[in-house]
């Protein structure tokens, strides 16, 4: 769709996202970052993020900042309940916590968890004006909602098929988030139907596994064919990591002794890849 921006979302708060730092993720061009609402919760927790008054601030992040809430589920009651996996305590939290928390730290999008438009309508009005609330695309189908938004839609499919695309289709008279596990052409398809953010952990978890994309392909340099090849990782690709001139060889043996160094060169080759294809 000429003249609309449209974004590769990579998410910082999974373990793959958090290798690189706000300033590497600027480095390769990305405008526009993803945190998942539950893993805040946990880390850095919820009683700090009720002390926040801005979460670009607080990452050091000065683009656009999505929180995404849609895994979470709340029980018959309304209430979220997540367990710490660092020791084992129970967070509890009902919509209206939930609400005044991303007012606090007032995201440019807020993607909200699934059947908030039926559990908790009358919270549509405390949502502050500057933040985007997009709607999981099934809650909408009998549950239209009169305030401005746009429509989330993730993809649990391990590949972009036919239905899935003919199902973003159906939604992108709205602004359109769509996340799941995309790579290559995949993230090409997606911003061909007009989708306004695509949020993906597929290019960064790539490079946290030793994998760099290149062209259509998908490289894994653990593989010891790599040794002795002295290609640059990418000749056509302009990245910070291929502006260095590391080839396949150089990269291949940092990642079996030096595996962090080497995560962060390939992730961010990989997202500046994504952003060409995105």
């Amino acid at each position: 769709m000429p003249g609309k921006a449209q974004y590769y979302v990579p998410l910082v708060t999974t373990e793959a996202g958090s290798c690189l730092t706000c300033a590497n993720w600027q480095e390769v061009g990305v405008d526009v970052i993803a945190c998942n609402l539950d893993e805040l919760l946990l880390k850095p927790g919820a009683v700090l993020l009720q002390k926040i008054d801005n979460l670009a601030h607080y990452l050091g992040w000065t683009g656009r900042v999505i929180v995404n809430a849609s895994r979470l589920r709340a029980n018959k009651e309304g209430i979220f309940t997540l367990v710490s996996p660092y020791d084992g305590a129970r967070i509890k939290l009902n919509y209206a916590e939930l609400f005044e928390i991303v007012n606090r730290i007032k995201p440019d999008v807020f993607i909200v968890p699934v059947n908030t438009i039926n559990d908790a309508p009358y919270l549509w009005e405390t949502v502050h004006s500057t933040i985007k609330v997009f709607i999981p695309a099934n809650d909408l189908v009998n549950h239209p909602c009169p305030k401005s938004h746009g429509v989330y839609i993730h993809c649990a499919e391990e590949k972009l098929n036919h239905h899935v695309l003919e199902h973003v289709s159906r939604w992108t008279h709205l602004s359109c988030y769509v996340s799941g596990y995309f790579h290559g052409n995949e993230l090409g398809q997606l911003r061909a139907q007009g989708v306004e953010y695509i949020e993906t952990n597929a290019p960064a978890l790539a490079g946290l596994e030793g994998k760099a994309y290149c062209g259509k392909e998908i490289m894994d340099l653990r593989d010891a064919s790599y040794e002795l090849d002295f290609d640059r990782l990418d000749s056509l690709c302009s990245c910070p990591t291929c502006s260095a001139q590391l080839t396949r060889a150089y990269l291949h043996h940092l990642y079996l002794n030096t595996p962090l160094l080497a995560q962060r060169f390939l992730i961010q080759h990989n997202a500046f890849a994504a952003q060409g294809l995105a």
